[in-house]
């Protein structure tokens, strides 16, 4: 196993990057990310995996306080 390059971001349904959790070289496997999302509207969101040569895209519901 090696390292590859990593890019995970979260996205509004108009397709606008919101904010990338990361960026960069990771060694394959199991990794944790946290997101801020104070002082974002409630929606819909997208999240976006892009590792191995593959895109992973999952909705996200962001409910209000």
């Amino acid at each position: 196993e090696r390292m590859q390059p990593v890019r995970l971001g979260v996205y509004d349904l108009n397709g606008r990057a919101v904010t990338l959790l990361a960026h960069g070289n990771a060694m394959p496997g199991e990794h944790v990310a946290e997101w801020d999302s104070s002082g974002l509207p409630a929606g819909m969101y997208c999240i976006v995996l892009e590792a191995d040569g593959q895109v992973h895209t999952r909705k996200l519901l962001l409910t209000g306080p």
